[in-house]
């Protein structure tokens, strides 16, 4: 009895089954415990050993349909597959061996219609139903003139038969009524829990839409503010601070921006993780600069313990770990009052078949959370109270995008922390070992600090529509010493680069521009056929930075991506 309501649970009331396909289940199951009921009442009534055969080849057709249903899911054709076995060859079989008309086979005729209303829908049912009562009045036309086909019955098995066939038909039609109406409950709680889920995302969203517009607005509202100032300030040291407040407020908006587009990738399934060597303490020395500057100036006590079993060089992808690890390092600058402490501490776990295993952990003495508010962390759209976002700032998304990045790493997140305790945030994650040769630190440092080479005997294609930012590459480069001709659409592009080919060292490339777009341009590059045009370097320039965006740049021949905006450091 366990096993057959576990095999109801399981193969009617699992959440993932289609509710059609329960239904069906439902009927099956019924279907083939009528059916073993009916056999067994048969041989008890020493009945014609064929009908017992018939209802024995009901129960296993069932019971073959029922596997097979669930096993290619396919339940439309083997659904017509069992109507048309039931309606059309088994039951008017058992009709002439189970006593005909004076026997129970009415009432079984008047199942399989009810049976044919379970399993089919539309046009295909009165199709169904007319071609089972045609065959019904068949089955009675032949009983009434041969009647030497039908197997003779007793008075007293004629009564048995009809008697089990109006119970069993009743108790079939009566358990097919309950399922259905308990897989209709069930439907109609997984509706309300779905609304339910609904309305709070709504809210939810609502929220952090009215929370991204002030997080967006006010950076931009000082960059406005300040660069009025810069017009109108006269002495230097003032126009050298509204810039600087500009560079902070800038960081700040491409900061929220960055999170935005990161949480549209995690929905469409599209965050992607790369696979580099780099420079495990170079790593951490560059989230630490980052970060350096907000701890002094809340006058932060900072210590960090990096254990030293960790190789120095590490695969995997270096900037999503920087971005999690920046994340709630900020979180706990940000939580953390003048004069607290933040404490970092990597530990290698283990390491197994070129696997490294490594925990970070973020201590802080801030404001602690309670346990009420760490249901709530790592959801999107979300922060552990309202009143945070307007104290304290944020977008509500950080530790959910940290999640996710950590889970794609094969790791896990988690908080300890009580309210007024402060918190330890940590996780893990696995790298892959490095075959690149092992540096020191100094040369590891010098590494991601190598200074701008002299580049003035060499002369790039600029292919940009917009003015703005054609001056911003011209300025970044100009230290370079590079010589730099624009080109405002692609095919002026080509058309310079077609001209001289051999002038150009390398193109940066705009993807969208007029008359002809960045990867057009560069297709056609490609194409004059020139060993210098096919081999000159060509970076795509483009605030176009989601994957499918990056892998469009290299189909059309580009040979590297740079993001918008673009960053003097």
């Amino acid at each position: 009895m366990r096993n057959l309501l576990s095999l109801f649970r399981e193969y009617i009331f699992d959440e993932d089954l289609p509710l059609s396909a329960r239904q069906i289940n439902v009927i099956y199951l019924v279907g083939i415990s009528t059916a073993v009921v009916v056999m067994l009442c048969t041989l008890f009534s020493s009945a014609d050993p064929r009908l017992t055969l018939i209802i024995l080849l009901i129960t296993v057709f069932a019971s073959a349909i029922f596997v097979l249903n669930n096993w290619t899911k396919r339940y439309g054709l083997l659904t017509k597959l069992t109507v048309i076995v039931l309606a059309g060859l088994l039951f008017p079989g058992a009709f002439f061996f189970m006593g005909g008309r004076e026997s129970g086979m009415p009432a079984y005729f008047a199942l399989c219609i009810v049976i044919i209303f379970f399993l089919t829908k539309g046009k295909e049912t009165w199709f169904f139903v007319i071609g089972h009562v045609a065959i019904v009045l068949y089955c009675y036309y032949l009983g009434y003139i041969h009647p030497d086909w039908v197997s003779p019955l007793t008075l007293w098995t004629q009564h048995f038969n009809q008697v089990v066939a109006l119970v069993a038909t009743g108790i079939c039609i009566s358990m097919m009524l309950r399922f259905q109406s308990r897989l209709y409950d069930f439907a109609m709680q997984q509706l309300r829990q779905a609304r339910e889920e609904a309305t709070q995302a709504s809210v939810a969203k609502s929220s952090f839409l009215s929370n991204m517009s002030h997080e967006i607005r006010t950076p931009l509202n000082a960059i406005v503010g300040m660069a009025s100032l810069i017009k109108q300030a006269e002495d230097n040291q003032r126009k050298d601070y509204c810039a600087q407040q500009i560079i902070v407020a800038s960081a700040h908006l491409l900061g929220v921006i960055n999170d935005i587009l990161d949480v549209a990738k995690i929905e469409a399934g599209k965050l992607e993780l790369t696979s580099v060597d780099y420079a495990f303490e170079a790593m951490i020395h560059r989230v630490i600069s980052i970060i350096a500057p907000k701890m002094e100036e809340k006058g932060l006590r900072f210590s960090r313990e990096i254990d030293v079993r960790i190789p120095r060089w590490l695969t995997g992808d270096d900037q999503r770990l920087a971005q999690v690890l920046l994340n709630l390092l900020n979180n706990a600058v940000k939580f953390t009052p003048k004069g607290g402490e933040i404490h970092l501490i990597v530990d290698l776990l283990r390491e197994e078949d070129g696997m490294w295993m490594l925990k970070f952990m973020v201590q802080d003495s801030g404001i602690g959370i309670s346990a009420e508010q760490q249901k709530k962390l790592f959801q999107a759209f979300t922060q552990a109270e309202s009143d945070i976002a307007r104290k304290y700032g944020g977008t509500g998304l950080g530790l959910a995008i940290s999640k996710n990045i950590v889970e794609m790493m094969e790791g896990n997140i988690w908080v300890e922390s009580d309210l007024g305790q402060g918190s330890v945030f940590a996780f893990t994650v696995q790298m892959k070992t490095s075959f690149r040769k092992t540096h020191g630190v100094q040369e590891i440092a010098a590494e991601w600090m190598t200074p701008m080479d002299d580049f003035s005997s060499y002369t790039l294609l600029l292919a940009e529509d917009v003015e703005i930012n054609r001056e911003i590459v011209a300025a970044l480069l100009e230290p370079t010493g590079m010589r730099i001709v624009c080109a405002e659409n692609g095919v002026e592009a080509v058309q310079l680069f077609t001209a001289a080919p051999e002038e150009f060292n390398i193109i940066f490339m705009d993807v969208q521009m007029p008359l002809m777009d960045g990867y057009e341009a560069a297709r056609n590059i490609r194409a004059l056929g020139s060993a210098w045009a096919l081999k000159v370097p060509m970076i795509a320039v483009t605030a176009n930075v989601f994957s499918d965006d990056i892998h469009k740049c290299q189909t059309a021949g580009m040979n590297g991506h740079i993001g918008k905006p673009l960053n003097f450091d």
